[in-house]
């Protein structure tokens, strides 16, 4: 059952809010006419209540501050719990429940015959119905209810009990653990979602701490990082004040796997867009200093050029031959179709033509996955002279360094790396 008190006027305004088949991008995500209705499915301009502060922008860039108030139609404290109303467990309105990582019935259980106010509309998705979604849950995963062993928040805003704890850093922004953890006044869905639309796939922002990762020229046109390859999606990303049947006409959104590909450029896709956070992760090596986070004791690795697994490229340009021609192909890992493809309705593939990207080994939003044995070892400082740092088995720590967790990977211990390498 779901587990916030908020009052029922929101879950009211959302449901009237959500009288038409709703998807991220339209409906009431964007695709604003000039006399839209969608503000007042979550907004009061006079008459609201709740505490929740907006993002403050500097020249199009989120200074990190919370400002005067986001005119919040509920009694939310947060704006995880906010966002959950929709997309938490028993929630009206949104078929991709986010907290227990499951795409469920939406608002018809007949996803052939959906009849909203009279009207009969077609609920057109190729995602599968009690599947589990492309991005995990925060709390859960799919109809098996298995808890999340890592999930993608580390703030104490989040409102599960997965989810709370202290402020963590931000891994790989800035040059240090410490201004990492800076950047993290606050952490919550729209930390990485625009809920008023954007030119990326799923409403990832066009901004990010790191700067621009999509966005629109001064005519309007998209200039998207993520896009993708579902039935009908527009492949030169998505149109501001434009008719919403016009660029939603032919497309079939799948939530239920992954689908967003690689658009031939080296810093525009996935692992671009999460490098507009996480920046030393898309390269392929550099300075980083993860301070007490990667330590043995009081004694700390320091500030070192850390090295890279590389992303944003084919299978087949690897050096290692017989990672082109090995692969176990088991569906678990998805790589990213490359833009030849841009046109035609298809899903991840293991074609060597593909690139293999951040969301191939990991999931954007949670993971049951289980860490064990070498998998959950840690870094300690050795005696000896020649070899000050080495790898110890450290049983029962949870998980890898610096987190201790299943850092999000979609197999258990190095499943992610055996099914490429195959050794």
């Amino acid at each position: 059952m779901k587990k916030y008190a908020l009052l029922v006027v929101l879950t009211v305004v959302l449901v009237l809010a959500m009288s038409g088949v709703a998807y991220a991008n339209f409906g009431p995500h964007g695709g604003y006419s000039k006399d839209t209705d969608a503000c007042a499915g979550c907004h009061r301009a006079h008459t609201s209540f709740s505490p929740i502060q907006r993002t403050e922008y500097l020249n199009g860039t989120p200074t990190g501050n919370l400002v005067g108030s986001a005119l919040l139609v509920s009694s939310a404290q947060n704006m995880t719990e906010f966002c959950y109303v929709c997309h938490g467990n028993d929630a009206p309105g949104a078929s991709t429940n986010v907290a227990a990582g499951l795409f469920d019935g939406g608002p018809s259980t007949d996803i052939n015959d959906v009849t909203l106010d009279g009207v009969q509309a077609l609920y057109n998705t190729n995602s599968s119905f009690d599947t589990t979604l492309n991005g995990g849950g925060f709390d859960t995963m799919g109809l098996s209810s298995t808890s999340v062993t890592s999930m993608h928040s580390m703030a104490p805003e989040a409102v599960s009990n997965n989810m709370t704890g202290t402020v963590a850093p931000m891994w790989g922004y800035g040059a240090s653990a410490t201004a990492a953890t800076g950047v993290l006044a606050e952490f919550n869905c729209t930390s990485c979602h625009d809920p008023h639309g954007s030119s990326n796939y799923r409403l990832l922002k066009d901004s990010l701490p790191g700067g621009a990762v999509g966005g629109y020229s001064l005519l309007g046109v998209p200039t998207p990082y993520v896009v993708s390859s579902e039935e009908g999606y527009p492949i030169l990303g998505w149109k501001k004040h434009q008719d919403g049947a016009d660029q939603m006409a032919g497309y079939k959104p799948n939530y239920t796997a992954p689908q967003y590909r690689n658009n031939g450029l080296m810093d525009q896709n996935i692992s671009g867009w999460c490098a507009g956070c996480h920046e030393r992760y898309d390269e392929s090596g550099t300075a980083y200093n993860y301070e007490g986070y990667l330590a043995d004791g009081a004694t700390q690795v320091g500030a070192r050029d850390f090295h890279r697994h590389p992303v944003n490229r084919p299978v087949a340009a690897f050096p290692n031959s017989s990672l082109a021609v090995e692969p176990i192909v088991d569906g678990l890992l998805p790589l990213e179709p490359n833009m030849a493809a841009a046109e035609q309705a298809g899903t991840a593939t293991w074609n060597l033509g593909d690139s293999i990207g951040c969301l191939t080994c990991h999931r954007a939003h949670g993971e049951t996955s289980q860490m064990s044995g070498w998998a959950e070892s840690g870094v300690v400082n050795s005696a000896s002279a020649s070899t000050s740092w080495t790898v110890q088995l450290e049983p029962g720590t949870g998980g890898v360094n610096p987190n201790k967790s299943s850092a999000l990977l979609r197999a258990n211990d190095r499943g992610v790396c055996e099914r490429c390498h195959n050794k």
